[in-house]
C-alpha cells in the first residue's frame, strides 16, 4: 500500500488552489495528525506586465477537458474541463474564456445544448445543475438534487430536461424550474452513466448503465431493456436519421440499430481495443462518425467511420485519455476531443491531422511558480490536471496528473517544457537564487524528499548529492546574500506518527545538517531569512523558533501569538525586524499578523481581510512599491501600509486565489497567482 502523498488536489503542498479550510500545508494526513499533535504538546509547555489593477491569465493552458458541445450554425463552442469550470469560444476554437458567473469553478460533469433553441444550455458543476438561457451569460440553479452526474436537454423541446445522479432518472417540463423522479429503470440496482434523448419524441429517453442499455417512450412513466448484446458505455444518436443509433461498449465494439433500439447489430470491423467510451456523429457529413477507444490505465485513440460504423480506421493515438468528442455543425471535418490531462486536440481535416487548441484553457493546476530574477519575462511553474480517472501515477497522491515543469520567456505568451534531468515531474516549490543567475532550486516530494537544482535557467537539471532525509520537504528558504546557503523543514513518518525537523545545507545542497530544536514535538511547515541579517532564520508551525547563528542556537519567541499552525512566516523587504505570519491550522479562525520587533511580539494585523473563518493562503512582497499581497478564498488583498489595513485586489480574478502568490523582482508591483479556476494569472498595481 503506498504512503499517502504530501500532495493532493484537495490538501496539495504550497497550497494550491482549492486547499480545505483547516488543512495542513504540504502535509500527508499522518504527518498532519502529528502536527495536530504536536500543537497540542506544545501548548502544554507554553502558550510580465497585465492590464493595470485588474487579474489577467498567462497560462499554462489546457488541463483534462470532460465535455465538448457545439452550438448549430458557427455558434459558441464550449467545453468543460475537471476542476477549472465551463469555457467558452466565439472564434471556433482558437481561444478560450472561462464563464464567469453562475457555476463557477469545478469539474463539469456534463453539458448539454438545446437544438431548438441553442441559446439554452445547461451544465452539471460539482454535481449541481444549471441553466443559462443566454448562451452563458447568465445562470440560474434549476431544482434538480444535488449529487448530479448527467443531464440532457430534449433536441425538439428545450423545456424537457433529464438527469440523473446515477441511481435514479429525473425529469423536467419547465427546463429544470420543478423536477420530479421518473419511475425506476430496472428492478435491479443499476448504476446510470448517460442518458440520450430521441430527436424524434421529448418523451423518448434512453438510460447508459451497467446492467444494459434502457429506454422509455412516455417521459420516464416506464421503462424496458433493449437487447443490445452487450453493455453500453456510450450511445449517440444519427444526426441524418434519428431512428438511427450507435452504442459502444467497454471491450471494444460498436452497435448500431435502425428502429430506434428495438434491433441491434454489430458493427466496427477493424475497430482497435479498448472502451469505446464515447462516440461523435459528424452532424455535416452523413455516415461519418469518430470514436474514442481508452486503455484501462491510461492512453487511448481517435477511430473514424465512413459508413455508418461498419469499418474504421484510426485516426490518431494519444497517450491521454479521451473523455470527449464533439464534431462541427457547420464545417465539414471539424473535430474536437477532449483530453486527459492536456486539454483540446482539434482537427479540421477529418482527423487526418491534430493540433493543440488551449490557448486561454485555464484548465491546469499550479502548484509551484517562480519569476526569474535577472531574466525579464522568464517564469517558471510546475504544472499539473486533475486525475479525474484516478491512474495510478508513482509515488504521489493519484487525485493529480503531472503535466511537467514549464517555463516561458515572453511573460507567459508561450509555454514549454523545461526539465531536462528531472527525474520526476512532481514539484511542489520552485526558488530562484537572487544571487546567482540561471540558479533554481526544485523541491519534489515522490516517495522522499528531494531537491534539484539547475544552473542553466531550466535548460537542465541534476539532482542534489546531499540526501535531506526526510520523507516530505514542506518548506525551503535561500540566504538571500549567500549563495549556496539553504534552510529547509520537513517531516517523516513514522509508525502511526511522524517528526518534523529543520536543516541547513552550507554548500547549495551537497550535504545537510539538522538542526537541534529547542523544544519537542515541534511541528515545523515553514522557515524564512531574514533578508537584513541572513545569519537570522525563523522556523514555523506549532511553535516559532528564532536563529542568530544560521540555524545554531534557536530559541523560542511568539508573544501575542495563537495556540495555532504558523502557516506563512514573511520577512519584510524594506523595515529590518518587521516579519509577517499567517496561522490557521488547526485554530477555529485564520489570521494575519505582524512583527515589529523580530518576532519577539505580535499583534493581529487582519483589518480590511476577510472573516477570521475565511483560509487565508499565501503572502508575497514587492520591494519596489512597498506592497504586500495576500491570498485567501475570498481572492487577493493588498497592503500599502505594511499590513496595518488591507483592502481587496481581486479585480478580473475569477474564483478564489489559490494558495500561490509569487511577486516579480524585475516588474515594480506586478505579481501572480494561481487562481481556483487554473493557470497563472498576473497583477500590477494601478
Amino acid at each position: 500500500m503506498r504512503r499517502p502523498s504530501i500532495c493532493s488536489s484537495h490538501d496539495p503542498c504550497r497550497r494550491p488552489p482549492g486547499r480545505r479550510a483547516g488543512a495542513l500545508p504540504g502535509l500527508s494526513a499522518a504527518l498532519a495528525t502529528a502536527l495536530v499533535l504536536a500543537l497540542a504538546l506544545g501548548a502544554l509547555a507554553r502558550p510580465a506586465s497585465a492590464g493595470q489593477g485588474i487579474w489577467t491569465p498567462i497560462g499554462p493552458y489546457g488541463g483534462t477537458v470532460t465535455a465538448l458541445a457545439f452550438a448549430p450554425a458557427s455558434g459558441p463552442i464550449y467545453a468543460g474541463t475537471a476542476s477549472s469550470g465551463l469555457f467558452r469560444s466565439t472564434d471556433g476554437g482558437a481561444t478560450w474564456q472561462p464563464v464567469p458567473k453562475g457555476p463557477g469553478g469545478g469539474q463539469v460533469m456534463a453539458l448539454s445544448l438545446a437544438a431548438s433553441q441553442p441559446s439554452t444550455l445547461h451544465v452539471v458543476v460539482n454535481g449541481s445543475s444549471w441553466r443559462s438561457d443566454d448562451a452563458g451569460v447568465s445562470w440560474t440553479a434549476t431544482a434538480f438534487p444535488a449529487n448530479f452526474s448527467s443531464v440532457v436537454v430534449a433536441p425538439s423541446d428545450a423545456l424537457t430536461v433529464y438527469g440523473t445522479d446515477g441511481f435514479s432518472v429525473f425529469a423536467s417540463g419547465d427546463g429544470g424550474a420543478s423536477v420530479h423522479q421518473a419511475a425506476s429503470v430496472s428492478s435491479l440496482l443499476v448504476l446510470i452513466s448517460g442518458l440520450a434523448v430521441s430527436p424524434l419524441s421529448s418523451a423518448e429517453v434512453y438510460a447508459v448503465t451497467n446492467q444494459g442499455l434502457f429506454k422509455t417512450t412516455d417521459g420516464g412513466t416506464t421503462w424496458g431493456q433493449l437487447p443490445l448484446g452487450g453493455i453500453a458505455v456510450s450511445l449517440a444518436v444519427d444526426p441524418f436519421d434519428p431512428a438511427t443509433l450507435y452504442a459502444g461498449t467497454g471491450d471494444g465494439a460498436v452497435f448500431s440499430s435502425h428502429d430506434r433500439g428495438a434491433t441491434w447489430a454489430r458493427t466496427a470491423t477493424g475497430l482497435g481495443a479498448g472502451s469505446v467510451d464515447a462516440i461523435a456523429p459528424d452532424p455535416a457529413t452523413r455516415g461519418t462518425l469518430y470514436a474514442a477507444l481508452n486503455g484501462s490505465s491510461g492512453g487511448g485513440g481517435i477511430w473514424k467511420s465512413v459508413n455508418f460504423g461498419a469499418t474504421w480506421r484510426q485516426s490518431t493515438t494519444t497517450t491521454d485519455r479521451v473523455d470527449a468528442l464533439a464534431a462541427d455543425p457547420a464545417h465539414a471535418g471539424k473535430v474536437f476531443a477532449g483530453l486527459e490531462p492536456s486539454g483540446i486536440s482539434q482537427s479540421e481535416d477529418g482527423g487526418a491531422t491534430w493540433a493543440p487548441s488551449n490557448q486561454g484553457l485555464s484548465g491546469t493546476v499550479v502548484l509551484a511558480a517562480a519569476a526569474d530574477p535577472f531574466t525579464p519575462g522568464t517564469l517558471y511553474a510546475a504544472v499539473y490536471s486533475h486525475n479525474r480517472h484516478n491512474f495510478p501515477v508513482t509515488g504521489i497522491d493519484d487525485q493529480v496528473l503531472p503535466l511537467g515543469l514549464l517555463r516561458s520567456r515572453d511573460g507567459g505568451t508561450t509555454w514549454a517544457r523545461a526539465d531536462t534531468g528531472l527525474d520526476t515531474t512532481f514539484i511542489v516549490q520552485l526558488l530562484a537564487d537572487p544571487k546567482t543567475p540561471g540558479r533554481l532550486y526544485a523541491v519534489s516530494n515522490t516517495s522522499t524528499g528531494r531537491i534539484f537544482s539547475t544552473a542553466d535557467g531550466a535548460d537542465s537539471w541534476h539532482a542534489l548529492v546531499g540526501d535531506p532525509g526526510l520523507q516530505e520537504v514542506t518548506d525551503m528558504a535561500l540566504d538571500p546574500k549567500h549563495p549556496g546557503f539553504l534552510f529547509l523543514v520537513g517531516g517523516s513518518l513514522v509508525g502511526n506518527g511522524g517528526f518534523f525537523q529543520a536543516e541547513r545545507s552550507t554548500d547549495g545542497g551537497a550535504t545537510w545538517t539538522v538542526l537541534h530544536l529547542p523544544v519537542a514535538n515541534a511541528g515545523l511547515v515553514t522557515v524564512a531569512v531574514d533578508p537584513f541579517v541572513p545569519a537570522r532564520v525563523y522556523f514555523g508551525g506549532t511553535v516559532l523558533l528564532k536563529s542568530y547563528r544560521r540555524g545554531d542556537g534557536l530559541t523560542r519567541i511568539g508573544s501575542g501569538l495563537p495556540k495555532a499552525v504558523i502557516e506563512k512566516l514573511l520577512p519584510d523587504l524594506l523595515v529590518p525586524s518587521r516579519i509577517y505570519a499567517i496561522t490557521g491550522s488547526g485554530a477555529p479562525a485564520f489570521a494575519c499578523f505582524r512583527s515589529l520587533d523580530g518576532g519577539a511580539t505580535w499583534l493581529r494585523s487582519s483589518s480590511g481581510l476577510p472573516p477570521q473563518q475565511v483560509p487565508l493562503f499565501d503572502m508575497t512582497a514587492d520591494a519596489a512599491t512597498a506592497t504586500l499581497f495576500i491570498s485567501s478564498a475570498q481572492g487577493v488583498h493588498l497592503s500599502r501600509s505594511g499590513g496595518a489595513h488591507w483592502r481587496p485586489a481581486s479585480n478580473g480574478l475569477l474564483g478564489a486565489a489559490g494558495g500561490l502568490l509569487v511577486a516579480d523582482p524585475l516588474h515594480p508591483g506586478t505579481a501572480f497567482t494561481a487562481s481556483e479556476l487554473g493557470g497563472l494569472w498576473t497583477y500590477t498595481l494601478q
